[in-house]
């Protein structure tokens, strides 16, 4: 019979084994600590750069701008299918305001219970899309509706294009497409990206990591 010789370690060779394996467990960790700080400096370092206060040609580009406009045909639904035409452009912010104020009190506060919808919406057939589109879109009927009309009679010139013209002549479809063109004429997106990069660099320059 086999004999199996067991070997014995001395405590002095059982501390340097565990001292052995605690320096390559520190290490491991020091190294991934330094690797997470890389990753945050660079992350910083990429917000502050894209937060660099523009030169004064980038911002005598951006005043230059040209104003974005979009022509919108709307025919008439009555008897004799009226052909009107409308500019969609950059409104002033009173207006803006206005029609911001008009979706945020009427959309906001039910959106909610619209998720559900929506998630249907999108995970849905093509051919039941429209079907679901026009029953996600309905409660913003009224908003909608207000919104296009301030977007399409802005000044108030066109005495006839009030909410209830536009619900009787415009499709949902139509009028948020009308609704997402105004937003693009007043770079609203861009604004507030813009506000919002800004604040995140502003907070960034304060932030000290501790290493």
């Amino acid at each position: 019979m086999d004999e199996t010789t067991v070997k014995t370690f001395t405590q002095e060779e059982v501390n340097r084994l565990l001292q052995d394996e605690k320096d390559r467990v520190d290490k491991t960790v020091r190294s991934l600590q330094e690797e997470n700080q890389r990753m945050i400096d660079e992350t910083i370092a990429e917000i502050r750069a894209k937060n660099t206060p523009p030169s004064k040609e980038e911002i005598q580009t951006l005043l230059e701008q040209e104003y974005a406009e979009f022509v919108v045909k709307v025919r008439t639904a009555d008897k004799e299918r009226k052909e009107r035409v409308f500019t969609i452009t950059e409104l002033p912010q009173a207006l803006e305001t206005k029609f911001i104020t008009k979706l945020q009190d009427k959309v906001l506060p039910r959106m909610k219970g619209l998720l559900g919808e929506l998630k249907s919406l999108l995970e849905s057939d093509i051919d039941k899309q429209a079907e679901l589109l026009v029953k996600f879109l309905e409660p913003f009927a009224d908003a909608m509706a207000e919104a296009v009309s301030i977007i399409l009679n802005p000044y108030d010139e066109e005495k006839d294009v009030t909410p209830e013209w536009v619900s009787a002549n415009i499709s949902s479809s139509r009028q948020w497409n009308i609704i997402v063109a105004q937003e693009r004429a007043n770079k609203m997106r861009d604004f507030f990206s813009q506000v919002s990069l800004a604040s995140i660099g502003e907070t960034m320059r304060g932030v000290r990591f501790q290493k």
